[in-house]
């Protein structure tokens, strides 16, 4: 891990000497910025699908039903997922 934080300050070091620096850190913050926008006003998004009625049907319902459990005080922490009998 140093051996790549050492090259890496190299090459920084490296490219802000020859004065390169600022153009290589102002194109990466450009293209964030573009990512970013393309994200946000989602013009790079998949078309929508819907999802299958029964599918949505039964989410739905298994949704309601969690509202019919109380929500207890603490969990038990044997309760949960054990790896070995592949609960």
């Amino acid at each position: 891990m140093n051996i790549r934080r050492a090259g890496l300050a190299c090459v920084i070091g490296w490219a802000v000497s020859f004065g390169a620096g600022a153009v290589a850190l102002d194109a990466v913050g450009e293209r964030t910025r573009e990512a970013l926008a393309l994200q946000r006003d989602g013009r790079a998004a998949a078309p929508t699908r819907p999802m299958p009625e029964p599918a949505a049907k039964r989410s739905y319902e298994r949704y309601l039903e969690s509202f019919s459990h109380p929500i207890p005080e603490q969990f038990d922490r044997n309760d949960g997922f054990d790896v070995r009998d592949g609960r």
